[in-house]
């Protein structure tokens, strides 16, 4: 048949199984919103690139399927390099359209003109240049193919604008796609010397990272633990990869995790590694004492050839997907025949320590009626529904996230991650929401990244989407006053903020919203507010120099200082 560019472009978006399209109306690609109302795909507009694709990269982390992020060419694609980044490290499928130029002015520098490929190519799996415009379906195809393969993430296609309006000859498109995660049977001399590695093991550790966020990757790693009572530590931002409630998943490791975690990793003889890149912010110590276990044998899974070894020595690297590992793992367990007190004291000793370290973070520090961020917290901690998706940002305040919520499900819990991008809680919750209508999603944030994310706020709230704000207003960049109260003697410096008034600003956008000071007031405002169908936004005030330790303690030191003293 005959069709137009754009036609085959936004076909081929939806044969595909695309439902959400993201980002800001521009010219270069006005043929492609015209038609998403006709081929049935909703378009979100956002007030910001970066916003739109945090957007994109929420629905994607809570749904799993891939969305779709369009761009005008210039500052409007070069905006979203931060959320790109974010998304890639995240494993998130989206499919990044760009608008370009005229063919033919294309290299001259001509206006809104940046090359588009290079500037995307290290923040995407996949960056091309269409080439011609009857392969633009060829080429959403195999960004689609590409973004949804092991290991998932964002790709990229720019598509000049003339190729959109540009008659071609169109055969459809095969919708009948099944990626399934990549499937390897492990040797079987591999899989000997990993048993043999466990079966001498009085003290292995399980690690699940972020590629382990997957029921049924979930499902296997518990039926490992179970077997041989092996305990289950999650990385940094990952703590719903394993229920909270399995008694054997100790909690994160990694800035603000969980001490129980550290203390079994420390005491490791054998760490076993799946779906992680193991990079050094992995040990990072938190809580007073380094916990990488230099004697202990190390076994990593991962899919990326790149993460094997790269900042640990390790016993044996495996090329796998996070699936046949767990698959390989579990089945390795059913041939081990563990003596019964072995598992019993293990099971025993791991889940009262983690039972002790609840316990001990649990307790309210204060007598006081002023209210600490952990109140906070721990309100949440007890309240929120178990299908509850909770959606973090960086700094001091989400600092306790990680500690001190609990996670029920897979993809209910999303932070920046490596990245640690400020302007990620508010979209990315935002994205969640329509993937997960049904669920209630919450975005946590301090004072700066909140006023950073009111664009993202009005976007939620111009499209009736759902959502939870809880904003911790200490008037302060957080975590930077903290490195500057404990490295600095309390010099702050740029760390103050001047804040308007917060609730005021909300109800201003449409949200509903409150603000509350004093703790015997916490329990009566957070049901008021988070009973509120719609946005609501709940500003809590608290101690500006109560702040968390630092997180970098291993990059920052006291300054000797020669000539400024």
């Amino acid at each position: 048949m005959k069709a137009n560019g754009g036609e085959t472009l936004v076909d081929s978006m939806k044969k595909l199984g695309i439902e959400y399209a993201f980002g800001i109306v521009g010219s270069s690609l006005l043929e492609v919103f015209d038609l998403l109302p006709l081929a049935g795909i909703e378009y979100i507009g956002a007030r910001h690139e970066q916003w739109a694709g945090h957007m994109a990269d929420g629905y994607a982390r809570a749904s799993g399927k891939i969305a779709a992020l369009l761009l005008q060419n210039g500052a409007g694609l070069t905006n979203v390099v931060t959320a790109a980044s974010t998304a890639k490290r995240a494993n998130s499928p989206i499919l990044i359209v760009s608008g370009a130029p005229l063919s033919k002015t294309i290299g001259r520098g001509t206006y809104q003109e940046e090359d588009h490929v290079a500037v995307m190519m290290p923040v995407t799996k996949w960056s091309r240049r269409v080439e011609r415009a009857d392969r633009i379906s060829e080429n959403v195809k195999t960004a689609y193919n590409i973004a949804m393969s092991t290991p998932k993430g964002p790709t990229h296609i720019d598509v000049p604008r003339d190729f959109l309006y540009e008659i071609v000859d169109y055969e459809g498109i095969n919708h009948n796609f099944y990626l399934s995660d990549v499937q390897r049977t492990l040797p079987v001399e591999v899989l000997k010397q990993i048993e043999e590695l466990i079966k001498g093991s009085d003290r292995p550790v399980l690690i699940a990272g972020g590629a382990c966020n997957d029921k049924e990757i979930s499902a296997k790693l518990i039926q490992f633990s179970k077997r041989l009572s092996v305990p289950i530590c999650t990385t940094y931002g990952h703590n719903d990869v394993v229920p909270s409630d399995y008694p054997l998943m100790l909690g994160s490791i990694g800035r603000g995790g969980s001490e129980a975690a550290m203390k079994a990793v420390k005491e490791a003889d054998l760490l076993l590694c799946v779906g992680t890149r193991l990079d050094e912010f992995t040990f990072l110590p938190y809580y007073g004492f380094p916990y990488f276990p230099k004697e202990a044998k190390i076994i990593q899974f991962t899919v990326n050839p790149e993460h094997l070894g790269r900042s640990y020595q390790i016993t044996m690297g495996i090329l796998s997907s996070a699936l046949s590992a767990a698959n390989a793992l579990a089945d390795i367990a059913n041939n081990i025949n563990i003596n019964e007190s072995t598992k019993n004291s293990r099971f025993q000793e791991f889940s009262e320590a983690k039972h002790s370290w609840e316990e001990k973070i649990s307790k309210r520090e204060q007598n006081s009626n002023e209210i600490d961020i952990k109140d906070v917290y721990l309100y949440l901690r007890e309240n929120l529904p178990h299908n509850a998706i909770v959606a973090v940002d960086i700094g001091a305040s989400p600092a306790f996230s990680y500690s001190l919520l609990k996670f029920y499900y897979n993809r209910t819990f999303m932070s920046p991650g490596p990245l640690g991008g400020v302007g990620f809680s508010i979209p990315a919750a935002t994205g969640a929401s329509i993937a997960r209508k049904d669920d209630p999603v919450y975005a946590l944030l301090g004072d700066g990244a909140f006023t950073m994310e009111l664009p993202a706020l009005i976007t939620a709230i111009e499209h009736k989407i759902p959502l939870n704000v809880v904003v911790f207003d200490n008037s302060a960049w957080g975590m930077e006053k903290a490195n500057q109260q404990y490295f600095y003697d309390s010099r702050f410096i740029g760390t103050n903020l001047n804040n308007p008034d917060l609730v005021t600003v909300s109800k201003s956008l449409g949200a509903y919203s409150q603000m509350v000071e004093e703790y015997n007031e916490l329990d009566r405002t957070m049901k008021d507010v988070f009973s509120n169908k719609g946005v609501n936004v709940l500003v809590v005030k608290v101690d500006p120099l109560k702040l968390p330790l630092p997180a970098r303690r291993d990059a920052l030191q006291k300054p000797f200082r020669g000539i400024y003293k």
